[in-house]
């Protein structure tokens, strides 16, 4: 998996999204975040997804990305 699949499998880009540009900022900070996040793990860093307070498991998507 690459990180773009990770992060449409997290944050999709929904109709929201499109018609209001404060909540399309939201989503694109979001998706820097939990990219930035991700790119830290791939190096080896102890990062925490705590705080992102993602509904979805990303164990199982963060174990195909190393595969």
């Amino acid at each position: 998996m690459t990180i773009n699949q990770i992060l449409n499998y997290a944050y999709p880009y929904t109709a929201k999204q499109r018609k209001c540009n404060i909540e399309r900022e939201k989503w694109k900070y979001k998706r820097q975040k939990l990219q930035q996040m991700i790119e830290a793990y791939k190096r080896g860093d102890v990062v925490n997804f705590e705080p992102l307070r993602i509904s979805i498991d990303l164990k199982s998507v963060l174990e195909k990305l190393n595969n």
